[in-house]
C-alpha cells in the first residue's frame, strides 16, 4: 500500500513539473509574441512544441491511472487457484 501512495505522489509531481514547463513555455511565447522578438515561424514552432508537452502529459497521466487500476483489480479479478492436498 505504501509503495502505491508513494508512486502515486511521484506521478502526481511529474505531472504538475511537465505541466509547469508547458506554462512557463506559454508564458514564453507569449512574451515574445507581444515584442515581435521572433519570426512567426518560430513563435507557431513553439506554440506546437507546447502543445506536444500538454498531450504528452495528459497521455502520460492517463496511462499511469489506467496502470495503477489493472495492477489494484487483476489480483482481485483472478481465479483464485485451490491446491489439493
Amino acid at each position: 500500500m505504501l509503495s502505491l501512495v508513494i508512486q502515486i505522489v511521484l506521478a502526481v509531481v511529474l505531472f504538475l513539473a511537465i505541466g509547469a514547463a508547458a506554462v512557463l513555455l506559454n508564458l514564453a511565447i507569449d512574451y515574445c509574441d507581444r515584442r515581435h522578438f521572433a519570426p512567426p515561424w518560430v513563435i507557431f514552432g513553439m506554440r506546437a512544441l507546447e502543445t506536444l508537452i500538454w498531450m504528452v502529459d495528459v497521455v502520460c497521466a492517463v496511462l499511469f491511472v489506467l496502470r495503477e487500476a489493472f495492477d489494484f483489480c487483476y489480483p482481485l479479478i483472478q481465479p483464485r487457484r485451490r491446491t489439493h492436498v
